[in-house]
Parts: C-alpha cells; structure tokens; sequence
C-alpha cells in the first residue's frame, strides 16, 4: 500500500482560466486603443480653447489700455497679463495707435496645435503648424 493519501475532493475550485485572462487583457487593449486617442483630441481642443480664451482676454486688456491711452502699443507688462502659457507663447505684433493683432504661437514640440491669430476688429485667423496660409476663423 502507498503511504501517500491523496487529497479528498472538498468541491468545486473557483478561479479563472488562462484563456479567461487572455480574454480581458485583449479587452482592455482593445477598449484603450479606443480611449487614448480620443483622449488626445479632446485634449488639442481643449488647450485650443484655452488660447482663444487667453487672446479675448488680451485684445479686452488691451481695449481698456486704449480707453486711457489712446493707443494700443502696450506689452504684457503694462497690461499685467502673462505672455504665455505651458502650450502657447502669446505676442502682441503691430500695435499702433489704431489697430494690434495678437498672436498664440504652439511652443515648440506642440505640432498638433494651431497658430491662432485676432486683430483689432475681432478677425479670426488659424493655421496649422508647417502651413503658411491662414484660414478665417478658429477651429471647431
């Protein structure tokens, strides 16, 4: 006789299979190749819309500086505003006594990110990185 017992079957064995496991990790690639670009376009628009925001702020800063001055030839420090951001670097270009346009230029490294322009009269302007022609309006 054998001296080793072997073990009594006490029920069922709860776990998972390999193939169980294989299954819900194919899933979750599946679902975040899905997920992340999605992700980053609603990141590019979201810090598009926060340098649009950033450039109405400019052009209403530097409106109020005309109120008093009768000029629009003031710089970020006059106006007490930050010149730039962590995507975009902001720049007032051709500011005179009657007209300014403010520009949101995409840090380097950010090519996804459009150039952003607005003048005195309220024209939008936008281009993509690597084009030289503008296109009216912003992007949606």
């Amino acid at each position: 006789m054998n001296s080793q017992q072997s073990p009594e079957y006490t029920g069922p064995v709860s776990g998972y299979t390999l193939i169980e496991l294989c299954v819900v990790i194919a899933l979750i690639g599946i679902i975040s190749a899905i997920a992340v670009p999605a992700y980053s376009g609603y990141s590019i628009t979201a810090r598009q819309a926060a340098a649009m925001s950033r450039i109405n702020q400019i052009a209403l800063a530097l409106e109020r500086y005309n109120q008093t001055h009768y000029s629009y030839e003031a710089d970020f420090d006059t106006l007490e505003i930050p010149d730039g951001d962590q995507w975009f670097e902001y720049s007032i270009r051709n500011a005179d006594r009657f007209s300014f346009i403010i520009r949101a230029e995409p840090i380097a490294g950010n090519n996804m990110l459009v150039e952003l322009n607005m003048d005195h009269i309220g024209r939008r302007q936008h281009r993509k990185a690597g084009h030289r022609q503008w296109s009216h309006g912003w992007p949606r």
